[in-house]
């Protein structure tokens, strides 16, 4: 059964949620007002979380940016009276999972906190899973997960076609809106951090599985490279050599 946890100071509206769960397969709990706390959630075990901006003081989106790094794990919800379509946006990229404008019912409310526990896996002819272990690294045939030491990593569907993509994609850098493109099926609108988001994500998954190796590499304004390293012996941000004239050019100036 779902944990929900609900940071929501409108009296009401918490109540209609928890009436509404008495029907359903969620358990929710209410959390205290304030600061998002990820120490609290976890110790609640919670699966789930229904935030509202006005809950949370001036730190909500600091705070949020601080719960999806720490509970990646975790399905976050926002639901907010006031809004605009900069906050739903700046919301998402940031690492939400759906965004809900009040007035809204307590049985959509609930609706989208079980579509979002909802485990999707990607349709089979966009992502060819990989056949042999990288590092601590493996996948086995049928499912939609990644394994290290035979424990499942716990990757969403998206999770896991970027990590798919990546792997497919070994030993080559590639950029930002290429990863989009193939993974999100669109172009990339220029601000989105949807791939830094979800790169993020999937590392922490990693290095808390598999902590004696690095996967998945940055390079600064470039892309990402996925090369298994032992992590004594690797950086996560590499240095770009300077392409031949620019270093020509340098070396001319220094003369």
């Amino acid at each position: 059964m779902p944990r929900l946890g609900i940071i929501d100071n409108e009296t009401a509206f918490v109540s209609a949620i928890l009436r509404e769960a008495r029907s359903s397969e969620i358990r929710p709990f209410e959390l205290p007002l304030g600061s998002l706390r990820p120490h609290v959630m976890k110790a609640k075990r919670l699966d789930g979380a229904l935030i509202s901006p006005d809950s949370c003081g001036p730190d909500f989106w600091s705070g949020l940016e601080r719960l999806v790094e720490a509970l990646p794990e975790l399905s976050v919800l926002v639901c907010s009276r006031k809004t605009d379509l900069s906050s739903r946006v700046r919301g998402l990229r940031i690492g939400a999972d759906d965004w809900l404008t009040k007035p809204v019912a307590a049985s959509e409310v609930l609706a989208r906190v079980e579509a979002a526990q909802r485990p999707r896996a990607p349709r089979p002819c966009e992502v060819e899973i990989p056949e042999r272990p990288r590092g601590e690294l493996e996948f086995l045939a049928g499912e939609f997960d990644g394994r290290v030491g035979g424990v499942p990593l716990g990757l969403t569907a998206k999770e896991f076609e970027l990590l798919s993509y990546l792997v497919h994609g070994e030993g080559k850098v590639l950029d930002r809106r290429t990863i989009y493109r193939r993974v999100w099926g669109c172009p990339m609108s220029s601000g989105d951090r949807s791939v830094y988001t979800y790169i993020r994500r999937v590392r922490i998954k990693l290095r808390r599985a598999s902590p004696e190796w690095d996967y998945i590499h940055s390079l600064p304004g470039v892309g990402y490279l996925f090369e298994p390293r032992p992590a004594n012996r690797s950086v996560h941000t590499l240095a770009v050599a300077p392409p031949p004239a620019v270093a020509a050019l340098t070396l001319s100036s220094a003369a």
